[in-house]
């Protein structure tokens, strides 16, 4: 598109100096809110009206969320960028529970890692824990819990590119913005009770991203799982 086919409006806020990160960072499915990136989120507040012209022409909508963020999405309504993993949405639907629970919050506004596993480990139950990460009931208790904590540790760097989130330096402690909200879009309508609504949600095949059921993650395949697969390529399958 030549510069000569943009508005004004379009082409100032093209230019600016902020634009191209903040674009990146919305193509890929981040949320932007002034409480993680202040300054990217009144920029897009400032340069609303030619940022949701720009992506218009391109079939997507450029959402301002009641709770102070925003995100891109196609006209269709579906999320962009890549669609998360069961793994990220238990992460932060339990994040979010984390949120609307006054004791998990420290006295400077953070919260810790260890008190997210906790809750995780809480609202996923052992049964969900195994299905998590596809084990057999018969895997050592500590096994399971340390590969729950591997995947929750994945999701949260996941999230921190997305900006739902962020760590501290040590990674003890989390730092949850205003955008983990957006998780909450599918408890509202099912309870008052959020920590209930949760569970609900986390019986795999009602746990859904914008109405839309989620891909499962690639996962590594383990030993029994790769002969498994090799006995399945070699009958031609």
């Amino acid at each position: 598109m030549s510069e000569a086919e943009l508005s004004k409006e379009e082409q100032e806020t093209l230019g600016h100096k902020l634009f191209p990160s903040v674009d990146l960072l919305l193509r890929a499915g981040g949320h932007i809110s002034p409480n993680g990136t202040e300054e990217e989120y009144y920029f897009l507040a400032g340069h609303r009206s030619g940022l949701s012209n720009w992506y218009r022409r391109y079939g997507y909508s450029l959402i301002f969320n009641e709770n102070a963020y925003a995100y891109l999405a196609p006209q269709g309504g579906l999320s962009s960028g890549s669609p998360l993993s069961i793994s990220d949405m238990v992460a932060g639907q339990s994040l979010l529970v984390m949120v609307l629970d006054p004791k998990c919050l420290q006295i400077d506004g953070t919260y810790l890692l260890n008190d997210f596993y906790l809750k995780v480990e809480q609202i996923l139950g052992e049964d969900g824990m195994y299905r998590l990460v596809d084990k057999r009931r018969s895997a050592v208790k500590e096994k399971l819990l340390r590969q729950v904590k591997e995947r929750m540790d994945q999701s949260l760097r996941r999230l921190a590119r997305l900006h739902f989130i962020s760590l501290d330096r040590k990674g003890e402690r989390i730092i949850i913005y205003r955008a983990i909200q957006r998780f909450g879009e599918q408890v509202a309508a099912l309870t008052f009770d959020p920590e209930e609504a949760i569970r609900q949600m986390i019986e795999f095949g009602k746990l859904v991203w914008l109405g839309e059921e989620p891909d499962e993650e690639p996962d590594e395949l383990d030993e029994d799982d790769a002969e498994r697969a090799g006995a399945a390529d070699e009958g031609g399958l």
